[in-house]
């Protein structure tokens, strides 16, 4: 019986990535930038008769089996040599993963978790003042301020894990969102990629 649940709990999810992906399917618009040209090309092309018009994506000599066993290498590729990417998939994974399944961090996580989404307001005023400072562009380190107290908080949390475990889920979701946002402006090509890489690290420490 107790197998059967736990199946069950697979489906679920199962089916719930399944209505995922029918809504984005339908509702959510193509934003993949090479796939974007190649719709401005091909509408060119039909516009002008010019079939010199060619999207980068059109024109690469790449078969699908070369295609798949990239997309697998590129991910570590990142890691390994992006050190930005690397260290932020890092702090992601050692604190919330090994802290909360060695030992056991589970008691009132989630109302410190519940501090830091509260305190997003104020991260993004800073984000903005930041933005504006420089000439209206944004770089990737802006999202990184939450990081700062959150790299601060977690520590201190650990000396009395108990009494503390609110302020260890504070700086985690402090980290959490800084690094998921500094990942994402991280270029736009690879963040996916990047997203990869960041479970990956996660999955291999949890284990």
């Amino acid at each position: 019986m107790a197998r059967v649940e736990a199946i069950w709990t697979l489906y679920v999810l199962i089916i719930w990535a399944g209505v995922q992906w029918l809504l984005l399917v339908i509702f959510v618009p193509e934003t993949y930038a090479p796939v974007l040209l190649r719709r401005k090309a091909i509408t060119l092309r039909q516009e002008t008769g010019d079939q010199r018009w060619k999207a980068p994506i059109e024109i690469m000599n790449r078969s699908v089996l070369r295609t798949v066993l990239w997309s697998c290498i590129r991910p570590f590729q990142l890691l390994f040599f992006e050190q930005m990417c690397l260290n932020l998939c890092l702090l992601s994974a050692i604190l919330l993963v090994v802290f909360q399944n060695n030992h056991g961090f589970n008691e009132c996580i989630f109302v410190g978790m519940l501090a830091g989404v509260s305190c997003d307001p104020l991260w993004r005023k800073n984000y903005i003042r930041l933005v504006e400072n420089n000439s209206g562009v944004s770089e990737p380190e802006f999202r990184l301020a939450p990081t700062i107290l959150g790299a601060l908080i977690v520590p201190v949390s650990l000396f009395v894990p108990i009494v503390f475990s609110i302020f260890f889920g504070l700086g985690n979701i402090l980290r959490q969102l800084s690094s998921l946002r500094r990942i994402c402006s991280g270029g736009q090509l690879v963040r996916k990629v990047k997203f990869c890489g960041r479970g990956h690290s996660r999955f291999a420490l949890a284990r």
